[in-house]
């Protein structure tokens, strides 16, 4: 999903390419910028428990 939406970049909204930037570095980058672009990038689960998983998904790079 993240390469389709690489290809539409022109596409997407400044904010939104600011947004996918974050995620692509949440699923590349060393565990804290994982970290530090999933705080930037606003991504989040609606519970507790999912958005805890998510930050240790996102710290072992499994996101």
């Amino acid at each position: 999903m993240a390469q389709a939406l690489s290809q539409s970049r022109a596409l997407l909204t400044p904010e939104n390419q600011m947004i996918l930037r974050d995620f692509q570095q949440v699923r590349q980058g060393g565990p804290t910028a994982r970290l530090a672009a999933l705080r930037r990038s606003g991504l989040y689960r609606q519970g507790r428990g999912e958005q805890a998983a998510l930050w240790l998904a996102a710290a072992l790079g499994r996101v």
